[in-house]
């Protein structure tokens, strides 16, 4: 179900576009083919034109999400001789951290499905670690980074690269994204609720905790992705080692300066639904890259611009946009129990001009929840979309995790520095 005041907008991209819609095909030939009676010579024709047409359709969207696959794919990974971050001759942001792993996880009963960008812990040289410490298998962790809206991971891919540069790759860093939002046809172009979208993540984390009961979790969630962060600290308060809420959109949304602002794009919601189509429909690849680049800003990464060009998508925006309606409609009151509850494992961080979280609601948080810990950094609610941006973010959450993350390699270090003295 949609949020009031949405109909349901029957997207043009019904299937898979790697699968020819066969009753499609056959209907327009049939068409054609009932127009042009009097027609004998031509009508076979055109009904060929018209199936091909179809046809190459089909095959150029199939073609295009290839390319833009192939194209974020090279822009991850590592030139030959790299040994640090550096700006190719593009002027493109490169990373030295080798890609993350891609993955569909099943996030719901009826095998709906979500995409996940997972950077898997790797076995430490276990030379460097005291005979003491190897006996003690190091916990393990989860940290999961539960998106914004849209809910594209390659979003913050950046940020979980950050991550891993700072804390190396001993625990899971995982970005889920919001199912609808990533090639929607692997879902049959499906509408989701925020509540959907909720309890999909605590069915993902559930299922986690079944396979491994004492799995510690260190939740990342940016603006709506910091609401559905509280409600899996809500589920599973156990295991809750610590909780950031990056631009947190937690309460009363439809208040903000832009949640005013969105109301317009409700009553122009199918209008825009259209129009996403036609681009989608008429314009090539190559002038959507370009249309993506002018819009986001030449300070945005390459996996920033290719995160935006899967908008251009009638199912995808129309997900964002439901999604984002359920949001002014439903996150209201705050759940303040909640929050202090799980008050000294909190780290707010806040921008300094954000029209989705404004001063005054900062100003509250700071006032309520004085255990806390709350950051400011110089950027807007996207802070991605910035140069350091995320960068600036991932200072505060670095300092603000390594206790969970770097406990036992100080232990390690502990011992070792005990051992030569």
């Amino acid at each position: 179900m949609l949020a009031p005041g949405f109909a349901r907008y029957p997207s043009p991209n019904t299937s898979s576009p790697s699968l020819p819609d066969i009753s499609t095909m056959i209907q327009t030939f049939m068409t054609i083919k009932e127009q042009a009676q009097g027609h004998s010579l031509s009508a076979p024709l055109f009904a060929l034109i018209a199936v091909a047409r179809l046809l190459y359709q089909r095959r150029q969207a199939q073609l295009e999400q290839l390319c833009e696959d192939q194209h974020r794919h090279r822009y991850l990974i590592k030139g030959p001789g790299a040994e640090d971050d550096h700006i190719d001759e593009e002027g493109n942001y490169r990373s030295k951290v080798s890609p993350p792993v891609k993955e569909w996880n099943v996030v719901a009963e009826d095998d709906t499905k979500t995409l996940s960008l997972v950077y898997y812990p790797e076995e430490e040289v276990r030379e460097e670690t005291p005979e003491e410490d190897m006996e003690s298998p190091l916990e393990k962790v989860l940290i999961l980074v539960i998106p914004g809206n849209p809910g594209n991971p390659y979003y913050y891919l950046s940020l979980m690269q950050e991550l891993v540069k700072k804390h190396g790759r001993r625990h899971e860093i995982r970005c889920l994204s919001h199912a609808g939002h990533v090639m929607p046809w692997k879902n049959h172009n499906r509408d989701f609720t925020l509540q959907e979208q909720i309890d999909q993540k605590a069915f993902y984390v559930k299922q986690r905790l079944r396979e491994e009961p004492t799995l510690r979790l260190v939740v990342i969630g940016h603006s709506i992705g910091s609401y559905i962060t509280l409600d899996i600290a809500k589920r599973f308060p156990q295991n809750i080692a610590k909780l950031v809420l990056m631009q947190p959109a937690i309460m009363h949304i439809a208040l903000s300066r832009k949640g005013k602002q969105f109301m317009a794009v409700v009553n122009n919601y199918e209008f825009i639904v259209m129009f996403i189509a036609a681009i989608d429909y008429m314009v090539p690849i190559s002038l959507r890259r370009w249309m993506v680049r002018r819009s986001v800003g030449s300070h945005a990464e390459e996996t920033v611009r290719l995160a935006s060009l899967s908008l251009v998508n009638s199912c995808v925006i129309q997900n964002v946009l439901g999604m984002a309606a359920n949001e002014m409609a439903e996150v209201v009151e705050l759940d303040e129990e909640l929050v202090t509850r799980h008050e000294d494992k909190i780290l707010f961080v806040y921008s300094t001009v954000d029209e989705w979280v404004p001063g005054e609601f900062m100003q509250e948080f700071q006032l309520r929840f004085v255990n806390a810990q709350h950051r400011v950094v110089p950027n807007r609610h996207a802070f991605m979309m910035e140069l350091d941006g995320t960068r600036n973010v991932t200072e505060h959450i670095s300092q603000w995790i390594a206790v969970i993350l770097d406990e036992k390699k100080e232990t390690a270090k502990a011992v070792l520095n005990f051992l030569a003295s």
